[in-house]
Formats: structure tokens, sequence, C-alpha cells
């Protein structure tokens, strides 16, 4: 698959993903604002998802056919991830120490 192929594609996933977050979006309108606030990591997440779909460049065409193949990708990239065992705290920590290293 050449350049433009794969950006080609990769780009109609992240519209698709954009469209179904903006969705998303709208319909956090009509809540109240203690349900927003529960939404708030969904919706960071949600964001990060977005960000790496529209820049990230090292897909292969086996995850580009499975992305494909979702009728929504957002929402099946984010149950994927609220499934795994990864953590944002360890990266945490390491900002953590990182700055506290750099100020001290």
């Amino acid at each position: 698959m050449d350049k433009n192929e794969f950006n080609t594609r990769r780009l109609e996933i992240y519209q698709r993903a954009l469209n179904e977050y903006n969705l998303f979006i709208e319909e956090l309108k009509d809540l109240s604002k203690e349900e927003i606030i529960e939404k708030a990591y969904e919706i960071v997440i949600k964001e990060e998802i977005l960000l790496l779909l529209k820049v990230e460049d090292d897909f292969n065409d086996i995850e580009l056919q499975y992305l494909e193949n979702f009728e929504y990708p957002l929402y099946g990239i984010y149950i994927e991830w609220l499934d795994n065992d990864y953590s944002t705290i360890d990266f945490i920590r390491e900002t953590i120490a990182k700055v506290a290293k750099e100020y001290a």
C-alpha cells in the first residue's frame, strides 16, 4: 500500500471517529453538570484516541482493515482501552519525578 492510500484510509477512519465524537459531545450537552463530570475520563481518552487516529502513521494494513470494519471505531477502541491493563499512573509518576528532579 502506498503512502497516499494509507493516509486516505487512515483519515477516513479518523473522520468516522470524529463524527462519532462530535455526536457524543452533543449528547453530553443534554446532561447535568454532575453527569458531564462523570464522563470526563471518557472525554479525555476519546480525545487522545482521536489525536492518534489523526497523526499516527505506524498502523499496518491489518490494523487499518480491522479499524475500517468497526461501525463505531472510537467506541470500539475506547471499550478496548477500558478492558486493558494499562495505566496512566506510571506516566504521571515519571512526570512528577522528572519535575521534582529538574527543580530540586
